[in-house]
């Protein structure tokens, strides 16, 4: 199972009752809003429930949209969740959505994805980067987070596909099996929000994310790119996307497989080589036969049952080698403790408090959600291809063509990943950026790799390259494959830096 140390387990939960109230739109010039003046306030008659928008440009989506109660996971910028509802297919995709602590009438907008597939974005709000982290003490709380990303930024974090964390579809389907189909979703929710609500048209925007979201996340920026082409038919304002943001991402399988030998038998990481110079050697003598395999039967013939057998092989000699080091997926330099890999602490933690009655309430859940939340549904992974059994090989496409394209529309992309991670490492990740062929490739080729640091410190944060007028890769010292969870100070400011467009 190529991707199985991406999707993390999860346990069980319950249900909750949600109240709406219904205000539909009926024009363009009455669907123009503002949060604020809007959504009613928590401590309103009306406040516990949803308010739901409707924009005749998007007559198949809605977006329910509600208050959550001040001071859950963030004490002193407004906080909502909601849903966008796909009509006809009986869809909701569930998101969060914090202002900015700064200057929310005025900051960058982030939309962030976990990856998986099949991972909700919560992993990424409550163990890396959003205004709070779960804690196991004190009885599974919440903790305020210094290093939030909202400091610099109004942010939403999305589950998506329907199946995924508390999004879903009333028939209990899973309705995608490829990252396109789900970019349509994304696509349409980005462009409804910005035009539905006022105070953020125009605004710039950052689409980021991890693991499968280095498949992910090039598709869906896509997808808004190329819907601001229908913009003036649509009579909307087009989305102002200025880039996109991969950390430690699966976006080339070639590339990260050699990695994967790479990674654990050299020292770049800063950790030791992990293997002996014998493995290492059969290692590097397996590996021609594993591309040759991939490119032949995952990317030209795209047969599933001959790509099974090369993921076998591929499996068998090289990800087995390293299954028996007992070393972490996620970090290198550490053991995994009793066959777990994965933070299990906290993503315990999170099982248990996203299952409790209370939270469901408080995020107003919608009642046709039959739970238990997960922090990785196994089902969404095996219909999007997180395995290599499945028939839409979606793992496999070459997602890096999307990246290209990006870059020639003049997106930004930071392609950043911490360097002892090994599922998603680094080494693979800098192979396809160095070899994507795009109109400033060569300037990027050309250009020289310097440190970075904190502000203050001398020592090295990590390794930042950039060049073709847009294209930049970092690497993050000591961070695994949760960068914000290990490094939370240094994926701030290099998050800072990034949207201001600074060197950092």
């Amino acid at each position: 199972m190529l991707l199985s140390y991406l999707v993390p387990a999860a346990l069980f939960g319950l249900t909750a009752l949600a109240r709406q109230r219904t205000f539909t739109t009926t024009s363009q010039a009455e669907s123009v809003h503002t949060l604020s003046s809007s959504i009613p306030p928590p401590d309103h008659p009306d406040g516990s429930s949803f308010t739901t928008f409707k924009h005749t440009s998007f007559p198949g989506h809605g977006i329910r949209i509600k208050h959550v109660e001040k001071g859950w996971c963030e004490k002193n910028a407004a906080t909502y969740t909601g849903y966008i509802d796909v009509d006809g297919y009986g869809e909701s995709l569930f998101f969060y959505f914090f202002e900015s602590r700064d200057k929310p009438a005025e900051d960058d907008v982030i939309f962030w994805i976990n990856g998986g597939p099949g991972a909700s974005s919560a992993l990424g709000l409550f163990m890396e980067l959003g205004p709070c982290r779960i804690t196991p003490e004190n009885g599974n709380s919440l903790v305020d987070n210094p290093d939030s990303w909202n400091n610099h930024a109004n942010i939403f974090f999305l589950d998506e596909p329907s199946g995924v964390g508390f999004s879903f579809n009333e028939n209990g389907q899973l309705l995608h099996t490829r990252t396109e189909q789900a970019a349509v979703d994304v696509g349409n929710f980005v462009q409804m929000w910005f035009e539905t609500f006022s105070e953020f048209k125009g605004r710039k925007f950052h689409m980021a994310g991890e693991s499968y979201g280095g498949r992910y996340l090039p598709l869906f920026a896509s997808a808004v790119l190329d819907g601001n082409m229908y913009a003036e038919a649509r009579n909307v304002t087009p989305v102002n996307l200025q880039s996109v943001m991969i950390g430690n991402g699966w976006t080339d399988t070639v590339t990260m497989m050699e990695g994967h030998v790479e990674q654990q038998c050299s020292s770049e990481s800063g950790v030791k080589a992990i293997q002996s110079i014998g493995t290492c050697v059969a290692l590097y003598e397996a590996l021609p036969l594993c591309l040759e395999m991939l490119e032949k039967d995952c990317r030209h013939r795209f047969d599933d049952r001959r790509c099974g057998l090369a993921v076998d092989y591929c499996e068998g000699t090289i990800i087995g080698a390293f299954r028996k080091t007992g070393r972490n997926w996620y970090d290198i330099s550490e053991k995994c403790e009793a066959g777990v890999c994965y933070p299990q602490a906290l993503s315990n933690a999170l099982d248990e408090y996203l299952n409790r009655n209370s939270t469901l309430k408080t995020l107003g859940i919608d009642p046709h959600w039959t739970g238990p939340w997960v922090s990785s549904s196994a089902g969404v992974a095996a219909s999007m291809g997180g395995i290599a059994s499945s028939p839409s090989m979606d793992l496999h496409h070459k997602t890096y063509l999307y990246v290209a394209g990006l870059l020639e529309r003049g997106v930004r992309v930071l392609v950043y990943a911490g360097k002892v991670d090994f599922a998603c490492n680094f080494i693979g990740v800098r192979k396809w950026v160095e070899r994507l062929s795009w109109s400033g490739s060569k300037a990027y080729v050309a250009s020289e790799e310097r440190p970075w640091y904190l502000p203050g410190s001398k020592d090295i944060a990590g390794e930042v390259r950039t060049g073709g007028n847009g294209l930049t890769f970092a690497t993050v010292r000591g961070a695994g494959h949760l960068v914000p969870l290990r490094k939370p100070k240094e994926a701030e400011h290099m998050l800072m830096k990034w949207i201001r467009d600074e060197e950092f």
